[in-house]
């Protein structure tokens, strides 16, 4: 199995691009075959943040689910009723 240094540095020879390019991940983006989960995911819009705040989608909580405001309701509705 390829690693990711080595998978970079192959497609950007093939691109004949910078391994730092805009175009490399651009292209990388295009070909990401988990490009689809993106829109099971709450992706904050600049409108809605502070002028000053910069937002970083880390590892350890990440992009909100669309579907947690859901959950939490369903389980805070039974905790309501026990």
């Amino acid at each position: 199995m390829e690693s990711v240094q080595q998978t970079i540095t192959r497609v950007s020879q093939e691109l004949n691009c910078s391994p730092t390019s805009r175009r490399l991940a651009e292209h990388l983006d295009r070909h990401d075959e988990l490009q689809k989960l993106r829109q099971e995911f709450l992706v904050p819009k600049i409108s809605d943040l502070p002028p000053y705040c910069v937002y970083f989608a880390g590892n350890s909580l990440g992009l909100q689910p669309k579907n947690t405001k859901k959950y939490i309701e369903e389980e805070l509705e039974k905790w309501a009723t026990m």
